[in-house]
């Protein structure tokens, strides 16, 4: 039995219109590949690579500055801060040029694979920190690392930041990468970075009972919208005869009510030291105090000591906090008070 099959006309027409919708699809994507660089067309993430190869080019790459606890103040860079442009090529960093608030013309090349690197440096009579985790929260700055990346013997804060994603203007290619900061407390006078709000008075009458007595010491800062770098707190006690007290707790702000356990106690000649490390003296590895715009301008520092003194002793307990300030040197502030049974 023979097999047959019916042709309708209709079936070559819906051939036709499909390869027509097909033909007028691709010519409005050649169309939009030509009117701009469609490269960029697939790409989901902005600032990350997508599927290709790097080719380079030439960018005008702007860098401007931001104060994050003063949203009114801008930093121009050369002014308020430094910044220099640098690749990585062939295992190293490579500079490339100096950062510029007008844009400066950088070259990269296909090595660098869509990525450039900004160095930013404190200006030592403009008082201020970077903020590497604000600035890493801007889309096309994807990481930041603390290294000696200029061989001057000293770190700055370096961050990685994205070629990829950038419409072609004119010749260029314009992008501009912002930095944060927070401005310094003490504004080039270092006494002033930490102040006293409550510098407690000598408690007596405490008795020969285990009581626990508090010390309310409170700090502030010069002024709202300012920060200070913490790096240590010490407790000292001007005696070794530890079992007259006990450290019940400390609060340090950032980091929050500390156990007397979790102190690093140290039995010295004629004194006892409880300490705290809350970082180093280092801009990446500091606890930053500071205060936002309509903040009560107020840190708690209390301690709890549970007092086993006998009749007629005192000690005389004293707070030392120990600080990081803009230009990279240290300073620290005591206030000591005396408890008396």
């Amino acid at each position: 039995m023979s097999k047959t099959r019916t042709i309708t006309k209709t079936s070559g027409t819906v051939k036709a219109i499909a390869a027509l919708a097909v033909l007028s699809l691709v010519g409005v994507v050649l169309w939009t590949g030509y009117q701009t660089d469609w490269t960029w067309k697939f790409q989901i993430t902005p600032g990350e690579p997508p599927t290709g190869t790097w080719k380079g080019g030439t960018y005008r790459l702007t860098v401007a500055g931001r104060d994050t606890l003063d949203s009114s103040a801008s930093l121009v860079v050369g002014t308020d801060f430094t910044g220099s442009w640098y690749g990585y090529r062939s295992s190293k960093y490579v500079f490339l040029g100096v950062g510029s608030s007008s844009g400066a013309d950088v070259e990269s090349k296909a090595e660098d694979d869509g990525y450039i690197y900004l160095k930013v440096e404190e200006i030592s009579t403009k008082y201020y920190f970077s903020d590497p985790m604000a600035t890493v929260d801007y889309t096309y700055i994807k990481s930041y690392s603390w290294l000696d990346i200029d061989n001057d013997l000293e770190k700055e804060f370096v961050y990685k930041c994205s070629l990829w994603d950038i419409a072609k203007s004119g010749d260029y290619y314009p992008r501009t990468f912002y930095a944060s900061f927070k401005a310094e407390s003490s504004q080039g006078t270092a006494a002033n970075a930490l102040q006293w709000q409550t510098s407690p008075t000598d408690i007596s009458s405490i008795g020969t009972s285990t009581v626990t007595k508090y010390v309310g010491w409170e700090t502030k800062l010069t002024a709202a919208k300012r920060a200070v770098g913490i790096y240590k707190v010490v407790l000292s006690v001007n005696s070794t005869s530890t079992t007259k007290w006990e450290i019940t707790s400390l609060n340090i702000p950032g980091v929050g009510l500390i156990s007397g356990s979790a102190l690093d106690e140290q039995v010295l000649s004629s004194t006892t030291t409880y300490t705290y490390e809350v970082g180093t003296a280092d801009f990446d590895n500091v606890l930053y105090w500071y205060i936002s715009s309509g903040q009560n301008n107020k840190f708690d520092n209390t301690l709890a000591v549970k007092c086993k003194f006998g009749s007629g002793e005192a000690y005389t307990f004293t707070l030392y906090i120990y600080q990081l300030l803009y230009d990279r040197t240290t300073v620290s502030d005591n206030d000591p008070v005396v408890l008396s049974a």
